[in-house]
C-alpha cells in the first residue's frame, strides 16, 4: 500500500496526459502558453471565481496576492497557529507581521480568536482551509471590518465547499498550491491565484510576470513566477477527474469516520457543518504517536505527520511568541497523524487500514 501513488495515477489517465503533454511540445508554447491559459479559464470556472492566474507554486500565490493587494511593512495578518511554514512566510515575506492566532478543536483558525486579535494595523487575515477542511470564511469575513481582507489558503482544499460555494470563491483572493501530492497535483511545482476583483488579478498576474502583461510593459517591479504550460496542460487533463477523486476520497473517510466513531483513545477529524469536506488528508490525533504509527508500519499501512511543529514552534517565529497562547495547535502537532486516503487506495487497503487501527491496543 501506498500512502500516496502518482505512478497509479499517471497510468490512469493516459493516453490523455501524453496527448496534452505532446501538444505542448510541438508548439514549443513552453512558458503562460495556451494550456496554461485554457487551464486558468478552466479552474476559474470549477471554482466559481472571475479570475484565475497561474504562477510557479503554491508559496508564490499566496505572497503574490499579499504583493498585489498592497500588504507589506507595518501591517498585520492574522494567520492560523497550525498550519504549514508557507502560510506565515509569506507574510514574512511581504515585509509585514504575522500575528498567530489558535486553532479551535477543527484545527483551523478560531473565529473569536481572530476576531479578537484585530488591530489599527490588521490589512488581512488568512483563513486556511487545513487538510481540506472548508473554513466558513464568509461568516467570518462578516463580523470582520469590511477593509480587512479575507485571503483563503486553500493549498489543501481542492473541491471542499461550504454552503454550496467552492473554497477558492469565498475570500477577497484564495491561494492554491499544485505540488504534486496535492488532491489536483501538477508534474512538478505549480500553483494559482483566484478572485473576482479584476484590479487585483491584473497586478497579480504583472507581478508574476516581471510587471508585465505584453512582452515589453513593464509597470511595475515583477518577478518570475509563471505556470509552465506543460503543467497548465497536466492539471487540464486532471481536472476533468477532481470530482470523482474527491468523491472516493468522501467515501474511504465516511469507511473511516464510522469504523472508529467508538474509539475513545483517538481524535477523529471535525466534519464541517455546512460544507462538503475536501479530505486532502486523514488525520487522527493519537497518543504515543510513534508506537502508534509502529503498530501500523508492521501491518503494512504508511503514515504521516502533517505537521510535527506548529507556527509558534518554527525556529523563525520561536522567542517572538509566547507559546502558551496557542495550547491546541501545539498539541495537535504533537499528535496528528495521517492515515492513507487516496483515490488510488483499493477497497482492501481501506479495509486494511480500518481493522489495522482497531486492532491497536493504546
Amino acid at each position: 500500500m501506498k500512502f500516496l501513488d502518482l505512478q497509479w495515477q499517471q497510468g490512469s489517465l493516459q493516453p490523455a496526459l501524453g496527448e496534452a503533454m505532446a501538444a505542448v511540445l510541438a508548439s514549443c508554447d513552453f512558458i503562460n502558453g495556451a494550456a496554461t491559459r485554457e487551464f486558468e479559464v478552466a479552474y476559474a470556472a470549477y471554482v466559481g471565481s472571475t479570475h484565475c492566474v497561474g504562477v510557479g507554486n503554491g508559496t508564490d500565490s499566496l505572497e503574490i496576492i499579499l504583493e498585489a493587494a498592497g500588504v507589506g511593512p507595518g501591517d498585520e495578518v492574522i494567520v492560523p497557529a497550525m498550519t504549514f511554514a508557507a502560510t506565515s512566510e509569506a507574510v514574512l515575506r511581504v515585509g509585514a507581521s504575522p500575528v498567530l492566532v489558535d486553532v479551535g478543536s477543527d484545527l483551523v483558525l478560531d473565529p473569536a480568536l481572530a476576531l479578537a486579535s484585530v488591530t489599527e494595523r490588521t490589512r488581512a487575515i488568512i483563513p486556511v482551509h487545513l487538510y481540506g477542511f472548508p473554513v466558513d470564511v464568509e461568516a467570518l469575513a462578516s463580523m470582520a471590518a469590511p477593509d480587512v481582507l479575507m485571503i483563503e489558503d486553500a493549498a489543501q482544499a481542492h473541491g471542499a465547499t461550504i454552503r454550496g460555494r467552492m473554497v477558492g470563491s469565498l475570500g477577497h483572493a484564495a491561494s492554491f498550491s499544485f505540488y504534486p501530492g496535492k488532491t489536483l497535483g501538477a508534474f512538478g511545482d505549480a500553483g494559482a491565484i483566484t478572485t473576482s476583483d479584476a484590479a487585483l488579478a491584473e497586478r497579480a498576474r504583472r507581478i508574476a510576470n516581471h510587471g508585465r502583461l505584453g512582452k515589453f510593459d513593464h509597470e511595475l517591479a515583477g518577478r518570475n513566477s509563471r505556470m509552465d504550460s506543460l503543467q497548465g496542460a497536466v492539471l487540464g487533463v486532471k481536472l476533468a477527474h477532481l470530482d470523482s477523486w474527491v468523491a472516493r476520497r468522501r467515501a474511504i473517510a465516511d469507511r473511516y469516520l464510522e469504523a472508529w466513531k467508538g474509539l475513545d483513545w483517538l481524535t477523529l477529524p471535525a466534519i464541517p457543518a455546512g460544507g462538503q469536506h475536501g479530505w486532502h488528508l486523514f488525520v487522527l490525533r493519537v497518543d504515543v504517536r510513534e508506537r502508534f504509527r509502529s503498530h501500523l508500519h508492521d501491518a503494512g499501512v504508511p503514515t504521516g505527520i502533517h505537521y510535527p511543529e506548529s507556527l509558534p514552534e518554527l525556529a523563525f517565529h520561536r522567542g517572538t511568541v509566547d507559546e502558551a497562547a496557542y495550547p491546541i495547535a501545539i498539541d495537535a502537532a504533537a499528535r496528528v497523524v495521517s492515515v492513507p486516503i487516496g483515490e488510488h487506495l483499493t477497497d482492501d487497503e481501506v479495509a486494511l487500514v480500518i481493522e489495522t487501527v482497531l486492532s491497536y491496543a493504546p
